[in-house]
């Protein structure tokens, strides 16, 4: 006799739940192993450079999924070390941009194959097909939770002691499976 839907349900969001825990878990342990100058939630905050680019704190905030003020403290930090460099838009005095130094390009550089190294060694233990199905649910799950915050652009955070509500790109699921197609993956 089958489950009921609410238990299976249930289950699926607790497994949600302990795998979002284990993946900060897991990339806070990464962030600490790796020899690079860069974290892991760093990382996620400079890719939108890493091809050059220069940006706006802002713009970087909201490509990442993150509060303004957490990204001025990140990028603060990064500053001091030699990885970001603040420069004015030439087009707009009044706007500065965050652009990588070629210090902040190795090490993001570094930091990224650092990832994928562990992330390949984790997601190697699978077979293809559990891989080919497990991608494409979860490409699936990062449109509907997207779909589910979009409506307003941001995701109050009141709740969580933060101050302000974090902005959400409406590219950002997009994003990520560009990402999966470019590496291969889906």
């Amino acid at each position: 006799m089958p489950r009921p839907a609410s238990d299976q349900i249930g289950d699926l969001a607790a497994a949600i739940d302990d795998l979002y825990l284990a993946m900060r878990r897991s990339r806070a342990v990464i962030g600490q192993a790796s020899q690079t100058a860069v974290s892991i939630a760093q990382l996620a905050l400079l890719e939108p450079l890493s091809d050059d680019n220069a940006m706006t704190v802002g713009s970087l905030a909201e490509a990442a999924g993150i509060a303004g003020p957490t990204a001025t403290r990140m990028l603060k930090q990064l500053e001091r070390t030699g990885v970001v460099q603040r420069c004015r838009n030439v087009a707009d005095e009044r706007q500065v941009l965050v652009r990588l130094t070629p210090q902040g390009i190795s090490s993001v550089s570094s930091a990224r194959a650092e990832l994928r190294r562990q992330q390949v060694d984790a997601l190697s233990k699978f077979s293809a097909p559990e891989r080919d199905t497990l991608t494409g649910l979860l490409i699936r799950l990062t449109a509907m939770i997207n779909d589910q915050v979009q409506y307003s652009g941001t995701v109050d955070t009141s709740a969580r002691g933060l101050a302000e509500p974090v902005s959400l790109s409406p590219q950002y699921g997009a994003t990520a499976y560009a990402r999966l197609k470019a590496a291969g993956v889906s």
